[in-house]
């Protein structure tokens, strides 16, 4: 099948992966956040190009992670669910603003929400919270758990404003169950996981555990404790359920660049949602859309269970992803962190003109006047940590550094390694003896100048 024309153009130019830096990266990860193992796969031009572990599955036995290693998806599994969705829309066999009520009349306000409005939270129901928590009751259909929420006390009218629901994802899964007459799980075995090609994916059972899962782990301080097992998630299978492999993952967005998906498809697929005063939500339909630093429409959805953290992001015109699973509830920039790996195994470019530091920096972090120091031998370096970043990555994930890694994608990109994730370092000015480098950590600006 032929790729879109956007990506057609480049495939032909497509470069072999710098294996050897996302390694690296990924190693450098495993030690400066405490992770106890750290997975991630990459797509490129509709291949798996990437695929390799880091650390441990089973710390206390030693057992590494590998390719084949499963985690829990968490809410990543909110765009398999989108994923089948959108191949059942376009066949004509589910209308994502056909009402709620089409099909269960008797949940609370149903004639006011529609498919399309839970796909961006804008639906008004609850996540977890009084009159929502979950129970530990085993559910096979994803429309049995609606009791764990359907008389709790709606956050907004339908439409109103965009409030994050796992919930409200359990309510539109129940409402493919009825399109489908299948169980959740089955639906998507048929929907994704079959015709994606994606052997290790499926609902995750607390009570007949994959020998291959890597085994969950929490922070205890600056240490790492494992968990007794999963909870039951079946409440959510489509929202938080699912056990997968990042290979698995990547496979399942070919979907987005080969064609199968249609012109009209993807737009309903990436076109941000806004409430009825018109106010942005940054989702579409379920996956949530941006661009990066360097402007490049992105897709993404990243997923925090106990024991669970992962990613899975596209840039939309590349015919590229990246998914990143890990098995610690970690506090992280999960997106930032996925396109930076992305941008080391594709963009990066042999280093004529890497950086030559030593000695003191100083500049800003957010507005505040910070100074260190720093060492940079071309291909790598580090920066020590201002106090004021210091202090959050403690405060955020109670995992703090002294000096952050950094690695040379480019002559003027690096990748710093944090607690939180990876983030670029951009060369904004440089001569032979001075630099001045712009680090961009979410919404703060780091500045830094050489003394």
């Amino acid at each position: 099948m032929l790729l879109p024309a956007t990506i057609q153009s480049q495939a032909t130019a497509s470069p072999r992966p710098d294996s050897i830096l996302a390694t690296t990266l990924m190693q450098d990860l495993v030690r400066v956040a405490r992770l106890p193992g750290l997975s991630v796969a990459a797509l490129d031009q509709g291949r798996v190009r990437f695929a390799r572990g880091a650390g441990y599955r089973d710390l206390s036995r030693r057992l590494p992670v590998d390719s084949s290693t499963r985690f829990g998806s968490a809410s990543v599994s909110k765009v398999v669910m989108a994923t089948a969705a959108l191949r059942m829309m376009q066949d004509g066999r589910f209308d994502p603003d056909q009402p709620v009520s089409a099909h269960f009349p008797d949940f609370p306000g149903a004639a006011a929400i529609t498919p399309r409005l839970l796909a961006a939270h804008l639906g008004g129901i609850p996540h977890y919270g009084p009159g929502s928590m979950p129970s530990d009751k085993r559910h096979v259909w994803a429309s049995a758990a609606l009791d764990e929420f359907s008389k709790a006390r709606r956050v907004g009218a339908p439409g109103e404003r965009s409030v994050y629901s796992t919930h409200g994802i359990t309510l539109l899964s129940a409402v493919l169950e009825q399109r489908a007459k299948q169980p959740i799980l089955d639906l998507l075995a048929r929907e994704v996981f079959v015709p994606f090609d994606m052997p290790s994916s499926g609902g995750l059972f607390v009570d007949s555990l994959s020998p291959r899962m890597a085994l969950l782990y929490a922070r205890q301080g600056d240490s790492l404790r494992a968990l007794p097992g999963p909870r039951n998630l079946s409440f959510a299978w489509a929202g938080a359920g699912l056990l997968q492999t990042p290979s698995d993952l990547v496979r399942m967005t070919r979907a987005y660049f080969d064609g199968q998906l249609s012109a009209a498809t993807l737009s309903t697929a990436f076109t941000e949602q806004r409430t009825n005063a018109g106010v942005g939500t940054g989702v579409a339909f379920v996956w949530r859309v941006e661009q990066d630093w360097r402007g490049r429409p992105l897709a993404h959805h990243a997923g925090a269970n106990p024991g669970t953290r992962s990613v899975l992001l596209m840039r939309r015109n590349e015919g590229r992803s990246l998914a990143l699973m890990t098995n610690v509830e970690w506090t992280a920039s999960m997106d930032g962190t996925a396109n930076v790996l992305l941008e080391a195994l594709f963009n990066s470019a042999p280093r004529r003109q890497a950086l030559e530091l030593s000695g003191r920096w100083q500049g800003t972090y957010d507005t505040t006047a910070v100074e260190g120091e720093w060492v940079v031998n071309g291909d790598s370096g580090w920066v020590s940590t201002p106090e004021p970043l210091r202090a959050r990555f403690l405060q955020s994930g109670g995992v703090g550094a002294d000096r952050l890694p950094l690695r040379a994608i480019r002559d003027d990109l690096y990748a710093v390694v944090t607690p939180w994730g990876l983030y670029p370092l951009e060369v904004t000015e440089r001569d032979a003896r001075q630099a001045h480098v712009l680090i961009r950590l979410g919404t703060q600006r780091w500045t830094l100048r050489s003394r």
